[in-house]
């Protein structure tokens, strides 16, 4: 078995223990968020996604990481926010009107996404995830498989992958919601 397939199958397996969904057969359906970044289409698995927001205020924070664009309130909530345009080395166009929060889950931590914009949920066998091809297994952790959906090529964003690879880690993003709610809404000092 390729790395691409072993990296493609570990993650769909993850994604289903976390999400309680059922064993990974070719014939089961998955659900998948759409959204872009740059130009690029991505999914995410729906089970992923908490809700999608419009963009609320942000609070930076200092002495975090430059892909941490700071926290937002959500209902009482503090929330960390990342710009996936960053971390994705897109450049951040201020002109676009789309741009979303999209509030995710990360094993037990809600992370917020800003991307340029969200599309609509396609569902789609398993089977028609396929691994992407790379020669760079770090590409391949946080992009395991592509999707082509009616003539339309997306990437499967495996955001667990691509927090860590970032030095975003739980553990980090923890501690921000943490610092966060201890100095209350004043978290930029």
């Amino acid at each position: 078995m390729s790395r691409e397939k072993t990296t493609l199958q570990g993650y769909l397996d993850f994604v289903s223990s976390e999400t309680g969904a059922g064993a990974n057969e070719a014939g089961e359906l998955v659900q998948l968020c759409t959204f872009h970044v740059g130009d690029e289409s991505y999914v995410i698995d729906i089970m992923r996604i908490r809700e999608i927001i419009n963009p609320l205020p942000v609070t930076p924070l200092r002495r975090s990481s430059p892909l941490v664009e700071g926290v937002i309130d959500l209902r009482e909530e503090v929330i960390p926010l990342v710009d996936l345009r960053r971390l994705l080395g897109v450049r951040i166009d201020a002109s676009v009107g789309s741009t979303k929060h999209v509030i995710t889950r990360v094993e037990s931590r809600v992370v917020g996404l800003v991307v340029d914009s969200v599309g609509r949920v396609i569902i789609v066998p398993r089977s028609d995830i396929k691994p992407l091809p790379t020669l760079d297994s770090r590409r391949g952790r946080v992009l395991p498989g592509v999707i082509n959906h009616q003539g339309r090529l997306y990437l499967l964003l495996n955001i667990k992958a691509l927090l860590n690879e970032e030095g975003i880690s739980s553990g980090a993003l923890s501690d921000l919601h943490s610092n966060a709610l201890a100095r209350g809404t004043d978290v930029d000092e």
